[in-house]
């Protein structure tokens, strides 16, 4: 499979996080460890996905209303908006 090149710009501190995974020996390049961090935005994509799917049927299963369920759905986005800030403040 060819692959396709993208050149990216980020910031000193995000650079120096790569740099040092890659010094740990946890990569050995900068292409796999963003090769790796897609894979695994990926699969946190698919695993919040399954997770919305087992909420619809949680609040089917508990008689929960479409108001309840809205509900909830907007406190999860709050939260993972939330969990996503504290990552990049971090960095």
């Amino acid at each position: 499979m060819k692959m396709q090149t993208y050149n990216i710009s980020i910031n000193p501190e995000l650079a120096q996080v790569v740099e040092k995974e890659i010094k740990q020996g946890k990569y050995a390049n900068r292409s796999e460890f963003f090769r790796d961090l897609i894979r695994k935005f990926l699969l946190q994509e698919e695993q919040k996905e399954q997770n919305l799917l087992q909420l619809e049927k949680f609040s089917k299963n508990q008689n929960i209303n479409s108001n309840e369920y809205d509900f909830i759905e907007k406190d999860l986005k709050k939260l993972r908006s939330k969990v996503k800030e504290n990552i990049f403040q971090k960095v």
